[in-house]
């Protein structure tokens, strides 16, 4: 572990040795209370890092990040520099622009209630990618059955977020599901 000049760490904190590269916090970095450093991380200078944050192996951090308590980094993953974390996010994926803030969090939620709300953001998300990819039409097969996307499909394809994105919507060809399928017509950028 090295531990470069001017570095605050907190109680009950632990920084696990490296296994194949030294585990690095950078100076001047501040770490708070009850915060877990994996092996082979690697800490830029003047970073902070509030209480019960976890930082999975290998992960890299930048220099003067702020990250909040209890957020969460997995492993072999990279921040760029001036990366703010809000508390209680956990970061899935390498973050490569610097001086951004990413959030994550929501309020709690019964499990269905959450699942149906994380569902329409991930189709919202897929929706604006697909018209920045200057697709006409989407397929969106959902199945005959009861289901969450097929109950609510339509009705999130006329609110006020993707309503602006979208012409109409028509059940599929039966060749391409029929009944068990929607094609959504998208409006052009």
């Amino acid at each position: 572990v090295i531990i470069v000049n001017d570095v605050e760490i907190g109680a009950n904190t632990t920084i696990d040795r490296g296994t194949f590269d030294a585990t690095i916090v950078g100076s001047r970095s501040k770490l708070d209370n009850q915060v877990h450093i994996a092996h082979n991380v690697k800490i830029g200078k003047d970073t902070v890092i509030a209480g019960c944050v976890g930082v999975a192996g290998s992960a890299s951090i930048g220099k003067k990040c702020k990250i909040g308590g209890a957020a969460m980094i997995l492993g072999h993953l990279s921040i760029a520099d001036n990366t703010t974390i809000s508390p209680g996010t956990m970061i899935t994926k390498t973050i490569k622009n610097a001086g951004k803030r990413y959030t994550s969090i929501t309020p709690f939620f019964e499990h269905d209630d959450w699942l149906k709300i994380t569902a329409k953001l991930k189709f919202i998300n897929f929706i604006k990618d697909c018209q920045r990819k200057k697709y006409k039409y989407v397929l969106i097969i959902t199945g005959k059955g009861k289901g969450l996307i097929r109950e609510a499909l339509l009705e999130w394809a006329e609110e006020e977020e993707l309503f602006p994105l979208i012409v109409g919507y028509s059940h599929a060809h039966r060749l391409q599901g029929g009944e068990g399928a929607f094609v959504l017509h998208l409006r052009k950028q």
